[in-house]
């Protein structure tokens, strides 16, 4: 059995710190060692994956949580895998858009996201254009309706 890499010396953090804590240390960490700081070099890319490792684990409570047992009670860590999975990490930040905010989430601006969508991509690139505006107008206008407020504010970072 492999032993478990101490993601809390990674990140330069006590085992007890905080999500904000370990979120703070990671953005310096990350800054220092990036790969595009750092002329690409082997090391840093490294270290920048086991960064990112770290922060996959502990930057979410049930995975630090797993983690923490684990490294307790000398178990194998079985989170689905310290690699964050990029249609997982994608899917998590375009469902928060599309989660409602509002009581009765309607369908104007669906609607009228369609309309629009239809009329622009129609203008610019035929049927094909057409068809892609009324997808992309409506998930647009499905945002509106259910985030109460314009897609572009909705979808600013709140935690910054």
């Amino acid at each position: 059995m492999t032993e478990l890499p101490d993601y809390y010396s990674i990140l330069g953090v006590p085992r007890t710190a905080s999500a904000e804590d370990i979120r703070r240390a990671y953005q310096r960490e990350a800054l220092r060692c990036h790969p595009d700081r750092n002329n690409q070099s082997r090391d840093s890319t490294e270290q920048f994956q086991r960064l990112a490792d770290a922060y996959f684990v502990l930057g979410d409570t049930r995975r630090r949580q797993e983690y923490d047992t684990a490294t307790r009670t000398h178990r194998p860590f079985t989170a689905h895998s310290a690699h964050a999975n990029a249609e997982h990490v994608f899917s998590d930040a375009f469902e928060e858009l599309l989660r409602p905010e509002v009581a009765q989430p309607g369908w104007f601006w669906w609607l009228v996201g369609c309309i629009g969508g239809f009329l622009i991509g129609f203008i610019i690139a035929n049927i094909f254009g057409a068809i892609m505006g009324v997808y992309i107008g409506g998930k647009l206008g499905s945002i509106r309706d259910n985030k109460g407020e314009c897609p572009l504010q909705a979808a600013r970072c709140r935690i910054c």
